[in-house]
């Protein structure tokens, strides 16, 4: 009897306890201004810092694991695609925004063609057309020709619009030299 009241008590309180738990938060909508397929940003309010519309922004991603998104993306890549969008939702031109990513260690095949990922991994790559994105949005994206070669693969796997680098270490230190600022 005891455990019957105790169950109806529980029952008759529990949505009142569900009312007084706050409400969670909608999911933000986002936008792609400039890479539809990944990178997805939120508009903010007037009045936000932005950045300068006339000024050359230089973004350096140093891409080394192979870590992916929800979306199975490589999430170096993705956050590539989400500097090109937010710079484009802040108003700035696509010749003012520089990013370049270096591809090494545990991401390098990422940055395979198609063909060469198909080969050496018996499946598609789900960064192929991403890359392609990518470059067709002005960005440049090298790989290590050392991790390359030791990770048992040949200049001619790489993906078309994907350059191959002496080394990461050389090409790190020549976009920094060059005014990219780094972002691990």
């Amino acid at each position: 009897m005891i455990r019957a009241l105790s169950l109806a008590l529980l029952l008759a309180v529990s949505p009142a306890w569900a009312a007084d738990e706050p409400a969670k938060p909608a999911k933000p909508t986002l936008a792609f201004p400039r890479i539809a397929s990944a990178g997805g940003v939120v508009a903010l309010p007037d009045g936000v810092d932005m950045p300068a519309s006339d000024a050359v922004h230089r973004l350096l991603i140093d891409a080394t694991g192979a870590e992916t998104t929800a979306s199975g993306i490589n999430r170096h890549l993705e956050a590539a695609a989400r500097a090109v969008n937010l710079y484009a939702l802040a108003g700035v031109a696509p010749e003012n925004v520089k990013v370049a990513v270096v591809v090494h260690g545990k991401a390098t095949p990422l940055v395979l063609s198609a063909a060469a990922y198909q080969r050496h991994f018996g499946k598609p790559s789900a960064d192929a057309a991403l890359v392609a994105a990518l470059h067709d949005a002005g960005v440049a994206i090298y790989v290590c020709g050392q991790s390359l070669i030791h990770s048992g693969h040949a200049v001619t796997d790489v993906h078309e619009d994907v350059t191959v680098a002496l080394s990461a270490m050389t090409k790190l230190v020549e976009l920094q030299a060059a005014g990219y600022g780094l972002i691990p």
